[in-house]
């Protein structure tokens, strides 16, 4: 049954405890904006010494990066050869591989029509299932997968959230909400939580029950893709299109706090764009988070600053225990010390000045894995930048790449998956 969510406000639907709708006044919880100025980035420094963390199997990539908190491990890869292509295979004929997750063999995917498909990961055809139409040239980010204990949760292009059965496609509940959603679900304690196309920040029971929502200030010029929401330690994090991202509790929506960007300080014409480039990410030390037009801050949990500094990031930020990897939009790859919040090295991925859409990176076997709309596969010593291997792949990237047991899955725009 097709559900139809209000605009904005969904407070009659909603628990005793509503935010308002104001801008200004309408949620709890202290509100800062970033106004301090950051000195300009150096360009080439020593590397300290990088701490990696153990390797390790992921035996099921069931959402976005796969995990709550965006923090993506050290990926084990089994294979000998590492990046030597060992098999590819075609799951789609209707054109690029979206969103794809793996569970038990079998992977989930959009493709530019807006159908989920479930297919065997050798590439044999299990179900697929239209929720949505409309022109796909119109959308850059089709919508987004993840999966909980048998059914498969949708946010979609057309603004539809949907649950699915696993094993047969069958829709089992749906919403729709007024705009596009630009972002994945999250699965957090068994619940789903969701940012929609006009900066709605909704949860629901597996079942399909509004448990509660909160409202953020809407950004008219944002990015195609747009942020996740996170959680961790019984809180989600809801980033929105101002700029802003909002602490709140995991099961009643109360806001304990609200920080942003400060787009002020930035020069050019992107300080419009105050979006998230990519999902904010959960480490040990805090919550990072960096906007498209070139901010980036860490908090701590309770939402004090601990520092700021003027760099933007294109993609989902990647965390290797004291650091942070950014991809600024002009293809500059750069790393942060999450302690001092300074610069250590960046490099040029992008020396010929090409248009590039990158997406979001993983850490595979102590190297750092970049693939963008330019049909390579690139290999990083997150150590000083330096360049392991470039693997020319057998079509051009459609989103970022996953791993399942041992193998790193890059899915792409011809409707292939390469696995290395």
């Amino acid at each position: 049954m097709l559900k139809k969510i209000p605009k904005l406000c969904l407070a009659p639907l909603l628990l005793s405890l509503v935010f308002a709708c104001s801008k200004e006044d309408g949620l709890e919880g202290e509100r800062i904006p970033l106004v301090r100025e950051i000195s300009k980035l150096a360009l080439e420094l020593p590397g300290k010494k990088i701490k990696m963390p153990p390797v390790k199997i992921i035996n099921n990539w069931s959402q976005f990066l796969s995990g709550a908190t965006h923090k993506t491990p050290n990926i084990e890869m089994i294979s000998k050869s590492e990046f030597e292509s060992s098999n590819i295979f075609r799951v789609s004929a209707r054109g690029p591989v979206f969103s794809p997750i793996i569970i038990s063999d079998i992977m989930y995917f959009l493709d530019k029509e807006g159908t989920v498909h479930a297919s065997n990961i050798n590439g044999s055809h299990s179900w697929s299932r239209k929720i949505h139409g409309g022109n796909p040239k119109n959308y850059s980010f089709p919508g987004g997968l993840a999966y909980n204990e048998g059914r498969l949760f949708l946010s979609s292009r057309s603004g539809t959230l949907a649950a699915l059965n696993a094993s047969t496609g069958e829709i089992l509940w749906k919403y729709s909400f007024d705009q596009p959603f630009r972002s994945y679900p999250l699965i957090y304690r068994k619940n789903i939580y969701v940012v929609s196309g006009d900066d709605l920040g909704v949860a629901f029971s597996r079942d399909g029950k509004i448990l509660w929502s909160i409202s953020g200030d809407i950004q008219t010029t944002s990015v195609s893709k747009s942020a996740s929401p996170l959680a961790n330690d019984g809180k989600v994090f809801f980033p929105f299109s101002s700029g802003s991202i909002h602490a709140t509790n995991f099961k009643d929506g109360r806001n304990f706090w609200t920080r942003s960007f400060n787009s002020a300080s930035i020069g050019g014409s992107s300080s419009l764009i105050t979006d998230f480039g990519g999902s904010p990410v959960i480490t040990k030390r805090g919550l990072l988070m960096a906007s498209f037009s070139g901010q980036t801050l860490f908090l701590d949990l309770n939402g004090k600053i601990l520092w700021e500094i003027n760099v933007g990031t294109s993609v989902s930020p990647l965390i290797i225990e004291d650091d942070a990897f950014l991809i600024e939009k002009n293809g500059i790859l750069v790393r942060l010390s999450l302690k001092a919040g300074e610069v250590i090295w960046s490099r040029n991925l992008n020396k010929k000045n090409k248009i590039i859409e990158y997406f979001d990176p993983i850490l595979v076997n102590g190297n750092i894995v970049i693939t963008g709309n330019n049909k390579f596969i690139t290999v990083i010593s997150p150590q000083d930048g330096a360049i392991r291997k470039v693997e020319r792949l057998r079509g051009i990237p459609s989103s970022s790449p996953i791993s399942y047991k041992g193998k790193v899955y890059v899915p792409l725009s011809n409707g292939r998956v390469q696995v290395f």
